[in-house]
């Protein structure tokens, strides 16, 4: 590819082109598959919006993903991805209203509702299903809204204390595995490093290191070698504005979890700000106090993260959706709104964990020499839930 790519052998292009083709004409289709794994994310959130049709109430949660008493009824739904909203009237209708024209249809709710649904099940639809009940919908697609909203749905809730219209929430889903709150996105989530004290001649030996659990054995030689990390910067000026959007000293105290989560494998963050509290070095350059004021800005930036910012668009500090959907692995759902900041903040502080994106994809991970001879390190935030 690179030499197509730096020379002009138009010749060459177009052989190499046509064989391409060929081949991949002669490959076997595995469409089922594929439309079976790509469409997990579309049917979970399918899946909650006709759970809240069928249901047409929306229990709040404790920090353990079970139902309290507080909640809200559901009166009216919207997706970004449909210009219709629907109305959840008596006698088992839906008001299906279309939002330009004001002109509505009626449809029953069973209609719509699989048994797996209307049982708590959480099963995939199957395709012709999943069509099915898009078309009867008017959706003309059902995975999120667009890129700037962390809004899935929106919903007119109440209940005896409030009264609220188009209220945007989230949807997370355990249907196909432990979702992400935060993606990995290249620049925008690596955190460079200083490695002072290491011979640039370590520098190929440490990066020829592909075995597994590669970046903590390549960090472990770093450290064998005199070498230390200190935080220098976040590699995108947005993440970092973000970030200190949240507090000032929030890019340090993310860059000092990290190194805990890849040197010592604590993945869990509250776990991790255990380790880093007691170990009294975070405390000693920034003076934060007590763990419990720690505790506190990090469940600021989690919650910040789900209802806030991006990773690669300037956050002006206010959010875009109140609360979020969580489909539970057996079908059930709950939710989390700011209403109730306690209970969403320490859910999200017991059930998020750092993991470990690809290496090659993000440009991580590596010993990297400026022209200045300073060596850096490059270490990469990704954030998911777990049960």
């Amino acid at each position: 590819m690179k030499q197509l790519g730096n020379s002009v052998a138009v010749d060459a292009i177009e052989s190499c082109g046509k064989s391409l083709v060929e081949y991949m004409e002669a490959l076997t289709p595995k469409e089922d598959d594929m439309n079976n794994k790509s469409n997990k994310g579309e049917w979970s959130e399918l899946y909650s919006m006709l759970r809240l049709i069928h249901d047409k109430y929306l229990h709040l949660a404790d920090s353990e993903l079970e139902p309290i008493q507080s909640g809200f009824c559901v009166n009216k739904v919207k997706t970004h991805n449909s210009k219709n909203e629907y109305v959840l009237v008596d006698n088992d209708e839906i008001l299906i209203k279309d939002r330009a024209t004001s002109e509505s249809r009626s449809l029953k709710v069973k209609e719509i509702l699989t048994p797996e649904i209307q049982n708590g099940e959480g099963r995939s639809f199957a395709i012709n299903e999943f069509e099915v009940i898009k078309d009867k919908l008017g959706l003309f697609a059902t995975k999120g809204g667009y890129s700037k909203q962390k809004a899935d749905i929106v919903l007119d809730i109440k209940n005896e204390a409030i009264l609220k219209e188009s209220e945007g929430f989230g949807i997370k889903s355990y249907l196909g595995g432990n979702p992400t709150l935060l993606n990995a996105s290249g620049v925008n989530t690596n955190f460079v490093y200083r490695v002072e004290g290491l011979s640039s001649e370590m520098l190929e030996p440490i990066n020829n290191i592909t075995s597994g659990q590669k970046i903590k054995k390549r960090l472990s030689v770093i450290a064998e070698n005199g070498g230390l990390l200190s935080f220098d910067r976040v590699e995108a000026c947005t993440m970092e504005h973000n970030l200190k959007m949240i507090d000032t000293n929030m890019c340090l105290i993310i860059a000092e979890m990290l190194k805990k989560f890849y040197m010592n494998r604590i993945a869990n963050v509250s776990s991790n700000i255990d380790a880093l509290h007691e170990e009294g070095v975070l405390n000693e350059q920034i003076n934060y106090g007590s763990k419990e004021h720690l505790i506190m800005i990090v469940k600021k930036m989690l919650v910040g993260v789900m209802l806030g910012f991006f990773t690669g668009e300037k956050w002006d500090g206010n959010n875009t959706a109140s609360g979020t959907i969580v489909v539970k692995s057996d079908g059930s759902q709950v939710g989390y709104h700011v209403i109730d900041m306690k209970n969403m903040m320490d859910y999200l502080y017991s059930h998020i964990k750092f993991d470990t994106a690809s290496t090659t994809r993000h440009r991580f991970a590596s010993l990297i020499q400026e022209t200045d001879d300073q060596l850096y390190f490059k270490l990469n935030l990704q954030l998911r839930f777990y049960p």
